[in-house]
């Protein structure tokens, strides 16, 4: 009998056609079988992750609240997700700078005091749920904001502020200006039944001669008696004539002591029974910078005070005051230096001592 042979499979020739077929075929399935794996990786595990970051909050286009609490909070928390998202997230956050915003004014439309859970905040800002991410330990768990009520105030005359030259403006243009309720109240009991009025920024008016007439394009100061509004439009135009050219100087000026009027009565014993005693007595000289017409530069036209009272003889560490500068009327002389603060407290005399 004949031995029966059998047939080996021709060997394929390196880099022929069916070479490279069979070569590519295995590569697509080990290929495909790594990206599966890698896409049940990421689905199936989660990672964690620990984010700090800065919330700013506001109140949108609302235009009829205004947050009067702090509006930017720093955050931590944390947060897990599949690898990716977490990624993704992270990559987000940091090209804004780790800065999320929320309007306030979506979930509260009343003027008030509110507390407002951190996770609803940072869900919403962030975007957590839409992009499968869970939310984990949000420090702090709420923050309390204050919303108020915005009103406003119509025709507020604006007073033009000017350095280098004393001018004369033809008139004097009125804003609206919009402000939170409770502010208004403050600045009404400040002003004490004054009329309200906005000043501009100092307008440097120095290349202007004497006798000339021009347009002044000035911004307006947003603050009236120290409390802030918000003036619209932000900045007023004025017809002004230029009265005198002024010049700077800087001046060495006593600070007097003003006592009630009743401590001046025959009666009165306020400074036999006390005396003033200064923390730093020569801070009571200032060296203060005046602008004005240069013969008028002199410390004579230049009056500092400390206004003393009744509440003033309660025994305190140390009262510290603003020192009072006004000048003689129709010289036109103007404050450009801070004004002083001092601090001083009435003692009690000791007793004479007896022999």
């Amino acid at each position: 009998m004949m031995a029966r042979h059998e047939r080996k499979p021709a060997e394929v020739s390196r880099f022929s056609r069916r070479w490279w077929v069979s070569g590519l075929h295995t590569l697509f399935w080990v290929v495909l079988v790594t990206v599966l794996i890698w896409i049940y990786a990421d689905m199936e595990f989660t990672d964690t992750a620990k984010i700090i970051a800065t919330i700013k909050l506001d109140t949108g286009e609302s235009g009829q609240l205004e947050l009067l609490s702090r509006t930017e909070l720093p955050v931590e928390f944390e947060i897990s997700g599949s690898r990716s998202s977490l990624e993704d997230f992270q990559r987000e956050l940091d090209e804004t700078g780790a800065l999320l915003s929320y309007d306030v004014s979506r979930q509260y439309k009343r003027a008030g005091k509110h507390l407002l859970p951190l996770a609803e905040v940072l869900d919403y800002s962030a975007g957590l749920a839409k992009r499968g991410i869970s939310l984990k330990n949000p420090r702090p768990g709420a923050v309390e904001v204050q919303l108020d009520t915005i009103i406003e105030v119509h025709d507020v005359p604006v007073e033009l502020k000017t350095t280098g030259a004393t001018a004369q403006p033809a008139t004097r243009p009125k804003v609206s200006l919009f402000v939170p309720t409770s502010r208004w109240q403050l600045i009404q009991a400040r002003l004490g039944g004054n009329p309200p009025k906005l000043q501009t920024r100092p307008v440097d008016l120095s290349h202007l001669q004497p006798g000339v007439s021009s347009k002044v394009t000035a911004e307006i100061l947003p603050a009236i008696e120290g409390v802030a509004v918000r003036p619209t439009p932000a900045s007023v135009t004025f017809d002004v004539q230029i009265l005198r050219s002024a010049t700077t100087k800087t001046l060495p000026v006593s600070v007097q002591v003003l006592g009630p009027a009743s401590w001046a009565e025959t009666d009165d014993t306020t400074w036999q029974e006390y005396v003033l005693v200064r923390q730093a007595p020569a801070d009571w000289r200032p060296r203060l910078r005046i602008e004005g017409a240069k013969k008028d530069l002199k410390p004579e036209n230049v009056i500092a005070y400390i206004q003393l009272t009744d509440e003033d003889k309660k025994p305190i560490s140390w009262v510290e005051r603003e020192v009072t500068v006004c000048f003689p009327p129709g010289l036109g002389l103007k404050l450009l230096s801070p004004r002083p603060k001092l601090k001083f407290r009435l003692e009690k005399r000791k007793p004479a001592a007896t022999n």
